[in-house]
């Protein structure tokens, strides 16, 4: 259950700002669409939230933490309402690059002109679809938040890095995989600064802007904590994936 709570915060985090607010006006549409609902990008949405419902279904439905903790088939509807909205994404944006959009052949986009209105069907897919799919997922952030914080033990820890060793990509990778595996929030901090330590990216900014670090914290759930102290005991892996202890196979 704390992993269903944590995966569906990670997704509500993923959204791009500028796809939370309503977008008006044909130029502006476009834009949007193009960034955040081509259907590639709206295939990959909607995979997210069904994995996370299947979550849901394969670890939590009908077991004990699911009668103790009510909130929790909130989360499960909430989680099932966004895929629903998402799905709508998927189909309208498949519609409009096949038929409407700029890949479309000029026939087809001259057909599609007569039957459609181009700004409404965007302003469907922009405002009806990726916005109120974000809204919908967010209804339930604070119950995740919530699930989080009661079903898991979380602390802090602070790590020296090895000598000699920096905070690179191959490093990295492995504290966002060890955090992937659990998948309750956990934080990685340098100098007052934090980032998500389960987005490789989000520690690769905090790290390459304090290079010089030599120490770094850890916030979160003990578990994940207690796997991040054995993979910097072992050296990251920078001294052979050989010297990764066998409580970490999974990151083999």
């Amino acid at each position: 259950a704390a992993k269903f709570s944590g995966r569906y915060l990670r997704l509500c985090e993923s959204w791009a700002p500028e796809a939370t607010h309503q977008c008006v006006g044909l130029e502006g549409l476009r834009v949007f669409v193009g960034r955040f609902a081509t259907e590639g990008i709206a295939r990959n949405f909607e995979s997210r939230i069904h994995n996370l419902e299947s979550d849901y279904d394969s670890l939590v439905a009908g077991t004990s933490q699911e009668g103790e903790h009510e909130n929790l088939a909130l989360l499960r509807g909430a989680t099932s309402a966004g895929l629903l909205v998402a799905e709508s994404v998927t189909a309208l944006a498949h519609l409009y690059e096949r038929h409407g959009g700029p890949e479309a052949t000029s026939r087809d986009r001259g057909v599609f002109a007569s039957c459609i209105d181009e700004e409404g069907l965007l302003s469907v897919i922009a405002n009806e679809g990726v916005v109120l799919a974000w809204e919908t997922l967010q209804g339930g952030a604070k119950l995740a938040q919530s699930l989080v914080e009661d079903l898991t033990d979380r602390s802090s820890i602070s790590l020296e890095l090895p000598e000699g060793l920096t905070l690179h990509a191959r490093p990295l990778a492995l504290v966002a995989k060890v955090v992937a595996h659990f998948g309750t929030p956990v934080d990685m901090e340098i100098d007052g600064a934090r980032a998500n330590a389960g987005s490789i990216m989000q520690l690769l900014v905090l790290a390459g802007s304090k290079p010089a670090t030599k120490k770094v914290s850890f916030h979160g759930d003990r578990n994940v904590l207690r796997d991040l102290s054995r993979l910097f005991q072992a050296g990251l892996g920078e001294a052979g994936m050989d010297q990764i202890p066998g409580e970490l196979g999974y990151l083999l």
